[in-house]
């Protein structure tokens, strides 16, 4: 009896670990671009004319991605200005390497999250 559930106990015991590796990554990966949004907004400004300057650039917001999560990479930033608030939208990408789940064909899984920030009155 032994014998024949023990391959059934490998399959559940194989997706919570990948399962759980996929959930720490998506919260890590979440953490990683709502730090990089908020001190991105730091460096945003509207000028006089009602343009943004900015004195950090996609090189910079990916860095700062990867400062808290190494191979993670930035999708897309967009920057929003008036006159009394700046925001900052950012997505960040990583690949989930499975364990278990190779078995089944199912190799790896790339997850995204985005996260807007907002420095002023909005």
């Amino acid at each position: 009896m032994i014998a024949l559930l023990m391959p059934v106990f490998l399959c559940v015991a194989g997706f919570a670990i990948d399962g759980g590796r996929m959930y720490f990554s998506a919260n890590r990966l979440a953490s990683a671009v709502k730090i990089a949004a908020i001190e991105s907004t730091m460096f945003i400004e509207v000028n006089e004319n009602g343009e943004l300057e900015s004195s950090v650039t996609d090189s910079d917001i990916e860095q700062l991605i990867k400062k808290n999560m190494e191979n993670a990479e930035l999708v897309s930033c967009e920057a929003q200005g008036s006159d009394y608030s700046v925001s900052c939208s950012i997505e960040g990408a990583y690949k989930v390497d499975f364990v278990f789940m190779k078995i089944f064909g199912i190799k790896s899984k790339e997850l995204y999250s985005s996260f807007t920030a907002t420095r002023g009155i909005s």
